[in-house]
């Protein structure tokens, strides 16, 4: 009786999420990792939806690991690397991630979505690992990197600055120049923002 009760309370609580605790085991970063983290916006969990096994997760509570791309869900009993492969998408706050890969010839993983209409934009989150010795202690750190791409006429283009976009949209350059001045936008001082208005613009 007292296990059944146990049952209905353990299901009860997790409800709706059950499906969140299909996966496999997750392994922490080691201790000595003390600087930053692996995790998304240093965060070692954020708020969010998930898309998994083509179900809809809301108002979850789990941590993204960009350092090797994947997503943990946890409670206080559990923690679940979930499975990449059977990852639909996922938000953060208002932002999207979608999986993307071997089909556009770029690296395979999660990206973020900046735009999405007839042409698209995306960001790619990546931190890279660093071991050294201070005072004869390992200590390691996570350093951020970012990569932006836009999928025109389906064909995927990393981009680095202002030149790519005016010579991947020569099109409607002068345009687009005219609306680069009138919002003051730069590319340097707001890599995301200038990518998804322009690639918005150029859509319209």
């Amino acid at each position: 009786s007292q296990n059944m009760d146990a049952k209905k309370t353990y299901f009860s609580n997790v409800g709706d999420q059950l499906g969140l605790y299909n996966g496999t085991k997750y392994e922490e970063v080691p201790s000595y990792y003390k600087e930053n983290n692996p995790y998304f916006m240093d965060k070692r969990v954020v708020n969010g939806s998930i898309q998994y096994f083509h179900v809809n997760y809301e108002n979850v509570n789990f941590r993204y690991d960009v350092f090797a791309d994947i997503l943990i869900f946890e409670d206080p009993n559990h923690i679940v690397q979930l499975i990449n492969d059977e990852i639909q998408g996922f938000t953060i706050d208002k932002m999207q991630f979608v999986p993307l890969g071997d089909k556009y010839g770029i690296q395979k993983g999660f990206y973020q979505v900046l735009h999405d209409g007839k042409t698209k934009a995306f960001k790619k989150y990546i931190k890279y690992k660093k071991e050294k010795i201070v005072f004869s202690e390992l200590v390691g750190t996570f350093d951020p990197y970012y990569e932006h791409y836009i999928l025109f006429k389906n064909t995927m283009y990393p981009i680095e600055g202002k030149k790519q976009i005016l010579k991947l949209f020569a099109d409607k350059k002068s345009a687009i120049r005219q609306f680069i001045r009138k919002n003051k936008l730069r590319f340097g001082k707001n890599p995301d923002e200038f990518i998804s208005k322009i690639t918005a613009f150029y859509d319209l």
